[in-house]
């Protein structure tokens, strides 16, 4: 899935790595945008996903939840992400808090379920 942007900046800088340009080079203009414009929520959004993408959890944590604290629901991925990075590090609390919230804000039907299951994973392992 190609990423996409309301923000007419990030959109152009995703639009150049769609069509080719080298990957580094275009994160690191989403990167200073998100340096110069520390507000613009889609730029530190994308760059969580990147940073996802690309293993750096500890760096897409953290622009995840800078996005959470811009839009607080604008974003039901960032906090499904979030979810998934806090169960990987045995922060079953805060895992189960971001999927809660999650799936309030998702309205399809097979992502609440999804949420549900890994709810219910979360919820088995935080008991035994």
């Amino acid at each position: 899935e190609t990423p996409t942007s309301k923000d007419p900046q990030v959109a152009s800088i995703l639009a150049e790595l769609r069509n080719g340009g080298p990957p580094m080079q275009t994160i690191l203009k989403l990167r200073e945008l998100a340096e110069k414009q520390p507000q613009n929520v889609e730029a530190q959004y994308h760059l969580g996903l990147f940073s996802w993408q690309t293993g750096q959890y500890d760096k897409a944590m953290e622009r995840l939840r800078r996005t959470i604290a811009l839009d607080p629901k604008g974003y039901p991925d960032a906090y499904a992400l979030l979810g998934q990075a806090y169960a990987s590090l045995d922060s079953t609390d805060k895992a189960i808090a971001a999927i809660e919230t999650y799936k309030t804000l998702v309205t399809d039907t097979a992502l609440q379920h999804g949420a549900d299951r890994f709810l219910a994973e979360l919820r088995t392992k935080k008991n035994n």
